[in-house]
């Protein structure tokens, strides 16, 4: 479930979450509209590489992101956009509406 954390700046809404990876392909979040798109990074202390891409992505088709290594991706929803990586591993975004 995505409970994002709001912070009121110049008007808008700061959204971020930390995702755990469990060997599947998961969604970064429930639908949630968003202006600037959004931020993806690997944390720094994966064990692995995970893959960023849109609904099934697997690690044959998806964006690698080493650890710590980040992307930035013009997109208008939050639910869009799924990862895969290692159980146990995270992923985490930011973005604003």
């Amino acid at each position: 479930m995505f409970i994002p954390e709001k912070n009121r700046e110049m008007g808008r809404f700061i959204y971020t979450n930390q995702i755990t990876m469990t060997g599947s392909a998961v969604s970064l979040g429930s639908a949630q509209e968003v202006k600037n798109g959004i931020i993806v990074e690997a944390m720094s202390t994966n064990s692995a590489s995970l893959y960023v891409g849109a609904s099934g992505v697997t690690t044959a088709t998806g964006y690698e992101l080493q650890p710590g290594g980040s992307t930035s991706l013009a997109i208008d929803d939050i639910a869009k956009v799924y990862a895969i990586g290692t159980s146990g591993d995270k992923v985490c975004f930011i973005t604003t509406d």
